[in-house]
């Protein structure tokens, strides 16, 4: 443990080294303190970015009226270029699953794959649903809402979950798909077109989850061509392993695992809402 936590002293000699401190880039902030973790030269850089990122205000923790809490997680790029183009902004609004999961699926098909230099687990968007779709809940929904708060549980939201990932992690997104597939060809077969249309809004946002992950393994593939320093291309080239395989299967390592857990949530956060992790501790034991 002592390799890896820097001792008080230690501190004290880091915070003399550091002199003035770190001045972060356009922002006027000093930062004095140093971490207490040794960090790589890798880490180092990811620390500054984020750093930066927070203090410029383009990371969102969440909204004007709520700065920071469990509701956004979004690095701030303006607002969504294809808004005009959503598909109940063209076609109406229908408050179903299967218009939800339509506008879902358009808005992640036009998230950006985006990988910064040194990062090893990607991933990240711009937009939320709450962003590009109105919300009208149906009369039933707000009378649950009602329910719940006489129960003592306030409110009612399309999030504020902890969905199981055991789930994912064992089965992958090619196992979940077709466990949709099969579920909706048997309640159109049933002729139950509210299951089956619900069904076929997870199928499209599923759908949609696969096509991001994979384009992060085409990035990757893409980054590794042209770079020329060998660390720094071995490092996308596991990058898009990782990803080509994950996009359909369950992971096969403790990286992938950690890897679909944050293309997971991130998936998950798209929605508008904060959602748990779970026992990560669980999750990822066998891996």
């Amino acid at each position: 443990m002592s390799e890896v936590l820097i001792s008080d002293n230690a501190i004290d000699e880091a915070i003399e080294d550091w002199g003035a401190g770190y001045p972060v880039p356009d922002s006027g902030v000093v930062i004095k303190a140093p971490p207490k973790f040794i960090q790589s030269p890798r880490i180092q850089k990811l620390a500054q970015r984020s750093r930066e990122l927070a203090i410029s205000g383009k990371r969102r923790l969440g909204t004007e009226e709520i700065p920071l809490g469990d509701h956004a997680c979004w690095i701030l790029n303006g607002p969504f270029p294809q808004l005009d183009q959503l598909p109940s902004r063209v076609n109406g609004y229908e408050a179903t699953g299967e218009s939800w999961g339509r506008d879902y699926a358009f808005l992640v098909d036009h998230f950006p794959a985006e990988i910064n230099k040194d990062e090893r687990i990607v991933g990240q968007f711009h937009w939320e649903m709450h962003m590009v779709r109105q919300y009208e809940w149906p009369e039933s929904v707000k009378e649950v809402g009602r329910w719940a708060t006489e129960l003592g549980a306030w409110g009612h939201s399309s999030g504020h979950t902890c969905p199981d990932l055991a789930i994912g992690l064992s089965q992958g997104y090619g196992g979940i798909l077709e466990r949709i597939k099969a579920s909706r060809e048997k309640y159109t077969t049933l002729e139950n077109e509210p299951k089956a249309a619900y069904l076929h809004g997870l199928q499209m946002m599923c759908e949609s989850m696969i096509r991001f992950i994979q384009r992060h393994a085409e990035k990757a593939l893409e980054l590794a061509e042209v770079e020329t320093d060998p660390g720094q291309k071995q490092n996308y080239l596991r990058i898009a392993d990782c990803c080509a395989h994950i996009a359909l299967h369950p992971p096969r390592t403790y990286y992938e695992g950690v890897q679909w857990i944050h293309f997971a949530i991130l998936m998950d956060r798209t929605v508008g809402h904060g959602n748990g992790y779970g026992r990560l501790d669980l999750y990822l034991i066998d891996l």
